[in-house]
């Protein structure tokens, strides 16, 4: 570069100006260049999921009287592949989905609604249910909310009634409507998966029974023999029904067994008492 500047007569003092000019203009190329190809690393957030809901949690007002409500979630597909969606799987049996098909294929910008059947029948307050969606683009959750009005003179009926049926036969929560919520969510589950679906529903529950002891406080001693026999065999004279399935109840042995693993780990020590 410098014999090709003298060839063209500049002197020495300019070869050293256009050199170093030369130099700046190529750094700041370089780095230009170099920030091209980074950007895509550097700004790149978390991979959006492809199948796009209108909303992930919806809640629903209920009125004076009412004992169910309808939802509806319509999702896209904002990808360019198709997704499936292979399993929809309320919380509880009190929720039932209903999708436009099984299994639910959604092409390229396709779009559908998942309709949701809620029955919060002797319930009030605030009531959360949720609905998990397994495609092949992966798990997402969906979140119901349902605010219902108070009643206090038909709700302690309904509850004083849904506990003197319960303290003349426990095992009656396995049986009709009741199964929908004390039963049914059970299938098929272990551990704490069958913790929530099986107990939390009334030991963990923000209206839990004052007749329903808090698992939650701690204990003395952790004895798997008793959870495992109060689970399976239940409590006589309490609300606690037995949950095996030789005493009438929806769980196997295995699930048993599970749940009793699980709630060593989780509480400090043996279930209270009633």
């Amino acid at each position: 570069m410098i014999a090709l500047l003298k060839r063209f007569g500049f002197s020495e003092c300019f070869h050293a100006v256009a050199l170093t000019e030369i130099a700046r203009q190529f750094r700041r190329l370089a780095g230009l260049a170099l920030c091209v190809i980074c950007a895509p690393f550097l700004s790149a957030g978390p991979a959006l999921h492809p199948l796009m809901w209108d909303t992930m949690e919806k809640t629903y007002l209920a009125k004076m009287g009412e004992t169910s409500s309808e939802m509806a979630f319509v999702v896209t597909n904002r990808s360019e592949r198709e997704v499936v969606i292979l399993r929809i799987e309320p919380s509880c049996g009190c929720t039932i989905a209903i999708p436009p098909k099984h299994p639910w294929r959604l092409a390229p910008g396709e779009n559908g609604a998942l309709q949701l059947k809620i029955n919060f029948a002797d319930r009030y307050g605030e009531l959360i249910k949720t609905v998990a969606i397994d495609s092949t683009a992966g798990g997402q959750t969906l979140v119901m909310r349902v605010m219902i009005p108070e009643t206090p003179t038909l709700d302690g009926k309904a509850r004083l009634r849904n506990v003197q049926v319960a303290l003349a036969d426990p095992q009656a929560v396995f049986r009709g409507e009741c199964a929908q919520c004390h039963a049914a969510p059970a299938t098929g589950k272990l551990g704490e998966p069958l913790f929530r679906a099986a107990c939390a529903i009334c030991h963990v529950s923000d209206h839990r029974a004052p007749m329903i002891p808090d698992l939650a406080q701690p204990r003395k001693t952790q004895d798997a023999a008793l959870w495992r026999a109060i689970i399976a065999n239940g409590r006589f004279g309490t609300l606690m029904p037995a949950f095996s399935n030789t005493q009438r109840g929806p769980l196997t042995d295995a699930q048993i067994d599970s749940l009793v693993s699980y709630v060593l780990k989780r509480f400090p020590g043996e279930p209270a008492q009633p």
